[in-house]
């Protein structure tokens, strides 16, 4: 039974403190790097309110690894496994604690690749990137010919998997349903460039960090179309009636049409067939008149990129 207390099942909102038990439990048993997203597709059954799967993958990434360290309710290996897991980034307080409980080795991006407890018989290791992730979940399948499951989300994830491939050469060589990983992180710098502002410097920068620290991958269009379309939206929802259009495109907000005119830019140097569809809808809000007088704040902004970051870097 999952540790969230039964009062808080299906609550509108799990604490922070909740969220963790529940993804400790989850990971209890694994031994290497898994799918994250079987694991944060459940957290939705546990509140009232609707979110995607990436909210809680948001969720972790942004508040709970960061502050890992302070979570001591929870003891180390606990906390160093579901890390492990999901693919954590190891903040250097957290390291430190680490390493006075185990013999730990992170990989570039700061995730535990590697760890054995100096007390007891837990250790664990593996590789973090997408393929490898795909080619052990892979081989579980071949292991498991027979077995017939009612659970649709296992169903939809083989069908993801046998979309990507298991192994990729150094320069990723592309299907034509594919697109490169770090093609994509380089528009979405271009992209920041373009809007020009001092207050992207940090998103800029973590794009960098991870076109310099990860390998690059091929990821299937349906996947890239989704959190696109993701991107879009959120920024749509954001979009508010300008108090003073004079103040528009200066230093706390952007003009929203200025914003969707390079985001549109962005999704045709992004040459994909089934983006076709999707950039006539972006295309349609472009030319909407009343987006004219819209805006969006530079906070806003941010805080997508960052969303959408996290999500295509996982």
């Amino acid at each position: 039974m999952s540790p969230v207390r039964k009062s808080s099942q299906n609550s509108a909102k799990l604490s922070d403190s909740e969220l963790l038990s529940f993804l400790i439990h989850e990971t209890k048993d694994a031994t290497e790097p898994i799918m994250a997203k079987s694991v944060f597709i459940k957290c939705k059954k546990l509140e009232t309110i609707e979110k995607t799967w990436q909210c809680y993958l948001s969720r972790f990434t942004r508040k709970l690894a960061p502050l890992m360290e302070d979570f001591n309710t929870h003891s180390v290996d606990s906390r160093a496994r579901t890390m492990f897991a999901l693919a954590g980034r190891v903040e250097p307080s957290f390291f430190e604690l680490l390493q006075i409980h185990a013999n730990v080795q992170l990989d570039e991006m700061s995730r535990i690749c590697k760890y054995k407890s100096k007390k007891g018989n837990l250790q664990f290791e593996g590789c973090h990137s997408r393929s490898a992730k795909i080619r052990r979940r892979h081989i579980e399948k071949l292991k498991k010919p027979n077995i017939v499951r009612t659970d649709d989300f296992d169903v939809k994830m083989e069908e993801e998997i046998e979309q990507e491939p298991e192994d990729l050469p150094v320069e990723v060589a592309l299907q034509p349903n594919e697109i490169s990983l770090h093609k994509l992180l380089k528009q979405m710098r271009q992209m920041l460039v373009f809007l020009d502002s001092n207050g992207f410097t940090s998103i800029r920068q973590k794009i960098d960090d991870s076109i310099k620290f990860s390998r690059d991958e091929a990821l299937p269009d349906s996947l890239i179309v989704l959190t696109l379309d993701g991107m879009f939206t959120g920024a749509s929802r954001k979009f508010r009636p300008s108090v003073d259009p004079s103040r528009a495109q200066q230093h706390d907000q952007w003009n929203a049409r200025v914003l969707l005119i390079v985001y549109l830019c962005f999704l045709y140097a992004t040459d994909s067939p089934r983006l076709k569809k999707f950039r006539s809808r972006v295309k349609q809000k472009v030319d909407d008149p009343e987006i004219k007088e819209k805006v969006i704040l530079l906070r806003d902004i941010q805080i997508i990129f960052e969303y959408t970051l996290v999500i295509i870097s996982h």
